[in-house]
């Protein structure tokens, strides 16, 4: 059967290929061999979702085999983005089926409404990139590696998102932050878990892109900023709470333009105050717990009357923004003040960040100011210690040239960088105050009723978004002749779309098939070609039915009287110059209906070729909308069609005048430019002046400014 199916293959029968490679698995599913001849005619019949699977099921039984990674991206790579898009739905559904990820508690929306908000997301993540996309190659890894759950949580929050679904989105961007800073644990740089990116950084050159490595937690704080930015007039917004998403999702990858674009635009509509707000929780790493550091279990409780301590610090960078005190900077600052402490990492906190635009001193340049504190609890000798030390060398305490020159940070003030001990002993009455609030409230929950318990733990129906998403494609799509998806083209501002008046650049056929199965059809400047999807597989002629008349059409079976297709046509046709054919296949193979277009529309104005295109194929059809594809006028009426040739013929040759004529122009002028400059040049010399170039010259020459009666002014060129 393999080698069978081979042979048809080559003799490009693919569907009794297929057949074969179907059998060959019926007799043994553990060869690879079988699933190779299995993607292999798939591939062929354009069922790229399906070829992919046979390939990677025989790329898991030899994984070792070269050749089926490399089938795996060419099917892939021939994906549209839709079907990208529903590929990676799948997977989600299947990882939430095995309860490796939770299902949505907060909003929801049908299958067809997600994959047309991951369509979107992916189609703005792809604009004016190179094909394939960046989501291609994230397609191939989830396929080759798996989806881990926080790559999952990122793109359904990618999904809902596009779905309008922001509630639910911001859970799943929170949750894949979460994944994320847990595997952050073992590995800092999460360099096992980067995607590429693609980003335009020289336009207008030869290189105007850059591919980039983007950090997964800096992209699941971008993920949540997206949540949280919402569209403008959206009831879910929340600038402050998305300024502070994107500004972490920077800070882990401060090369991302488009990170720095969002943290732009988001940060414009918060005011100074909101800014330095955000700012300041962002950077202060320990937030309430700081002054409670019995609680938070940075320091124990101490005996008796003992004191707790902790030193307070303060150091600025003259040089630096911001943007460079990035996570890195800010571990490599907590790990130096904690050796020459002599404590662990955890007790030393970045207490805030004060940009440079905030700090202002008398006498100081504007400079970043950083704030630390070191929890030393009753260890007063290490607090003493470590203050001498700081007054002594500053630069040595912080780690030296590596956060100053290695991380870009700049010089420190060294006059100015100070530190002290503050006694923290009253806040110890108040530590235990809330511990013991605390064990009442764990008291008083352990009653709680089963509704409260459900509503604490998020078990709840989602509900729909707030705003429905509008999808574009509900009573019709756009397939090929064999019944495949067509790449959605990208839409114009103006609706525009292709014209081909010349046969032999007629587009590749795009079919609109209506979403209640009854046909497909598509159309040229003379014809409609009308595939009845409903007649049966080798339907006898004998047994059709069928009425052409100038308004309406209809297919029934003449003995069972059932209706496959009937309706009041959009236009007249001419009905004895339409025919009708049926075979003994499916789609094109089977039943076919060419109806000629009486195109009166057209005679009325014969140079309004777009008054002979029909909108929709019945009257009860949805419209189908002007730019979804490429037009066909190369069968146009032969008089009409050379009208149009010796028009364009006419516009063409003064096109040519125009242009010939606007060249000599220019090249008069040039001329006459060339001409005034020597005569300049010379005129300079006769003067008694040392030779310069004319530019030179003019550059040196006040310009004069004619509204102000030849006084010197601006640059007159």
């Amino acid at each position: 059967y393999a080698n069978r199916s081979l042979a048809y293959s080559k003799a490009l029968r693919y569907e009794e290929a297929l057949k074969d490679a179907d059998k060959a698995i019926e007799c043994n599913s553990m060869w690879a061999k079988a699933h190779w001849r299995r993607g292999e005619a798939l591939g062929f019949l354009k069922r790229y979702p399906e070829s992919l699977k046979s390939f990677h099921k025989g790329w898991m039984l030899e994984p070792e085999n070269k050749e089926f990674s490399k089938r795996i991206w060419w099917s892939i790579e021939r994906h549209t983005r839709e079907q990208i898009a529903e590929g990676i739905i799948d997977m989600l559904q299947d990882l939430e089926t095995k309860g490796l990820i939770d299902p949505a508690t907060h909003e929801t929306v049908a299958r067809s409404e997600m994959i047309e908000g991951l369509f979107k997301q992916i189609y703005i993540w792809h604009l004016d990139k190179p094909h394939p996309g960046d989501y291609y190659k994230y397609y191939l890894k989830y396929v080759k590696e798996g989806m881990a759950p926080g790559y999952a949580y990122m793109e359904r929050s990618h999904m809902y998102a596009g779905a309008n679904c922001y509630l639910q989105a911001r859970v799943d961007a929170q949750l894949a932050v979460n994944f994320w800073e847990k595997v952050r644990e073992t590995d800092h740089d999460l360099l096992a878990y980067r995607l590429p990116r693609c980003l335009m950084d020289q336009p207008g050159t030869t290189r105007p892109f850059k591919w980039l490595q983007l950090n997964p937690l800096g992209l699941a704080y971008y993920r949540l900023g997206e949540a949280f930015e919402a569209e403008r007039d959206h009831p879910d917004n929340t600038w402050v709470e998305a300024t502070k998403a994107y500004t972490r999702a920077v800070d882990l990858d401060h090369e991302n333009t488009d990170y720095q674009g969002h943290l732009g635009d988001a940060g414009s509509f918060l005011s100074n105050k909101q800014m330095a707000s955000v700012l300041s929780e962002i950077y202060n790493e320990a937030g309430k717990n700081l002054e409670n550091p019995i609680l938070c279990g940075i320091v124990d409780k101490p005996d008796g009357q003992q004191s707790l301590w902790r030193c307070e610090g303060m150091i600025r960078f003259p040089e630096a923004v911001p943007r460079l005190f990035s996570a890195k900077a800010r571990d490599l600052l907590r790990g130096s003040i904690a050796a020459a402490v002599g404590v662990t990492k955890l007790k030393v906190m970045i207490d805030k960040v004060r940009p440079p635009n905030l700090v202002k001193k008398d006498g100081l340049p504007p400079s970043l100011e950083v704030h630390f504190q070191v929890q030393v609890g009753v260890e007063k000798e290490l607090a003493e210690a470590f203050v001498e030390k700081f007054r002594k060398s500053p630069l040595d305490v912080i780690g030296g040239t590596a956060l100053t020159e290695g991380r870009k940070m700049g010089p420190i003030e060294v006059e100015t960088a100070e530190v002290k001990i503050v006694d923290i002993t009253p806040i110890i009455q108040k530590a235990n105050e809330e511990e013991e609030e605390v064990e009442e409230e764990e008291e008083s929950s352990s009653d709680e009723d089963e509704d409260t318990w459900y509503k604490k733990n998020n078990m709840l129906i989602p509900a729909r978004p707030k705003m429905d998403l509008e999808l574009p494609y509900r009573s019709y799509k756009l397939v090929y002749t064999n019944g495949q998806p067509v790449e959605r083209t990208d839409k114009h501002p103006f609706c525009m779309s292709r014209v081909y008046y010349d046969n032999k650049e007629r587009p590749k056929e795009v079919w609109a098939e209506m979403s209640d199965g009854t046909c497909a059809w598509r159309q040229s400047g003379d014809e409609v070609a009308l595939m009845c999807l409903k007649v049966p597989k080798g339907a006898v002629r004998s047994d059709l039915e069928v009425t052409v008349e100038m308004r309406y059409i209809k297919v029934a079976n003449r003995r069972s009287g059932e209706v496959y297709l009937q309706g009041k046509l959009f236009r007249e046709i001419i009905p004895e110059d339409s025919v009708w054919t049926t075979g003994d296949g499916t789609r094109d193979e089977g039943f076919m209906m060419y109806l000629k277009k009486m195109n009166l529309e057209l005679y009325q104005k014969h140079w309004q070729h777009n008054r002979m295109w029909w909108q929709q194929l019945f009257e009860h059809h949805a419209q189908i909308v002007w730019d979804d594809y490429d037009k066909d006028y190369s069968d146009l009426p032969a008089p009409i069609l050379q009208e149009h040739f010796l028009n364009e013929a006419r516009r063409d040759k003064e096109r040519h005048l125009e242009h010939f004529e606007k060249e000599s122009r220019e090249r008069l002028s040039d001329r006459n430019d060339m001409r005034r400059r020597k005569r300049q040049e010379r005129l300079n010399e006769l003067r008694g002046n040392q030779k310069q170039d004319w530019v030179l010259m003019d550059r040196l020459r006040p310009a004069v400014d004619e509204m102000r009666g030849g006084v010197p002014g601006g640059r007159d060129r």
